[in-house]
């Protein structure tokens, strides 16, 4: 089984201004999908706002549990991951995110964890990202796709 827990904020959906999905995100979701990949997301934005975001844009279905900040303590505290994933091996989940509570937060739960910086307008975070505790850094949805795949067909 694989579980896939990804961020909203920055990750999947930009909402420097009014939300919108980043370019490829949907098409990336349901590939994986496809693939046979079980989908979470794991926020630290309320309940509300996430689900009225989700639905607006078309991929709450895509997603088997979410977890909020109103659910449990947020990130990097690895109760959502907990609440989620059950008794899921650990070794059958990865995390991406375009923070370090999202890293953090999936290196403690005891996954594999991916940092993406097409979120981000500072140069500066990809090396940031190259030097933590992360597993993989991506700088386009397509790369993070050609690694969640290539784990997924391992």
């Amino acid at each position: 089984m694989h579980h896939i827990v990804f961020d909203h904020d920055g990750t999947l959906v930009d909402t420097t201004g009014t939300p919108r999905l980043f370019p490829e995100v949907e098409a990336m979701l349901k590939t994986l999908k496809e693939a046979g990949a079980t989908l979470y997301l794991w926020t630290a934005r309320d309940r509300q706002s996430t689900l009225e975001i989700l639905q607006s844009l078309g991929i709450k279905e895509f997603f088997k549990e979410i977890s909020t900040a109103s659910d449990c303590d947020p990130k990097p505290s690895t109760a959502g991951l907990e609440i989620m994933l059950g008794e899921s091996d650990k070794d059958d989940v990865f995390v991406v995110g375009d923070s370090m509570t999202d890293i953090n937060g999936g290196s403690v739960y005891g996954a594999q964890t991916i940092a993406v910086t097409w979120g981000s307008d500072h140069q500066d975070i990809y090396a940031y990202f190259k030097q933590s505790p992360v597993d993989h850094v991506c700088e386009t949805v397509q790369e993070c796709q050609s690694v969640l795949l290539n784990w997924i067909n391992e």
